[in-house]
């Protein structure tokens, strides 16, 4: 991701992000979750670090390959995942 920091500690982040399906498993729904291996997805997001490491950031995650339910019908039913971030950070800063 690619990241502009403000003076002020403002900063706004954008760039591609890739997600790897390690495991699923989906429980009392009744239908198969058939997800993509590898996810695709578009980012972007805004926040705040003070001097001291703490922080805030907003992140918006906008999936670009589909991903597929079947339903009990047995048809194929194509989505792709948005996802809203919230984060509270503390970067340990070190002096060398």
């Amino acid at each position: 991701m690619l990241r502009y920091k403000h003076a002020s500690g403002l900063f706004v982040n954008a760039g591609p992000q890739v997600n790897l399906k390690i495991s699923q498993s989906v429980e009392n729904v009744g239908i198969p979750l058939n997800a993509s291996e590898i996810e695709f997805a578009l980012t972007g997001g805004l926040g705040y670090r003070h001097t001291s490491g703490f922080g805030v950031e907003a992140r918006f995650v906008k999936g670009v390959n589909k991903q597929a339910i079947r339903t009990d019908t047995g048809r194929p039913v194509g989505f792709s995942p948005n996802i809203i971030q919230l984060s509270l950070f503390c970067l340990l800063l070190f002096d060398n």
